[in-house]
């Protein structure tokens, strides 16, 4: 691969980024299911970053279809349900997530899955 997928990642260039990963994949051994993770999830968030949330929710699926328990993938899931205005969906999947939760679960994961259950503040016009 010519491009450092980090460099195309720290540079937003998530197009170059999605291609290296659907490489990645393609030429991936079937039996290697870490991988097949690792690729889907990555390749998921850059179409999340890229506002191609239905790809994202495909990338995400294929992931928890191999790991149902993929507390960080259930995590990504529920912001592009977000997106797509999914908000109950995204509560449940969230709600899901954390009881998956323990202390091998990176701690500001589980601080970023309880902030997506805390209700959003609602703003009221005023009216004199």
């Amino acid at each position: 691969m010519s491009d450092n997928f980090i460099d195309l990642i720290t540079n937003c260039n998530y197009s170059k980024a999605i291609k290296q990963l659907d490489s990645l994949i393609v030429d991936c051994d079937a039996k290697n299911v870490s991988l097949i993770i690792i690729y889907h999830r990555n390749r998921g968030i850059c179409y999340y970053l890229f506002q191609l949330y239905r790809k994202a929710l495909q990338d995400f699926d294929k992931v928890l279809e191999l790991d149902p328990c993929n507390v960080e993938v259930l995590y990504r899931k529920s912001l592009v349900l977000n997106a797509l205005k999914k908000d109950e969906q995204a509560r449940d999947l969230c709600k899901q997530a954390l009881k998956l939760c323990d202390a091998s679960v990176n701690v500001s994961l589980i601080q970023d899955i309880y902030a997506q259950l805390k209700p959003k503040p609602t703003f009221f016009a005023r009216h004199s």
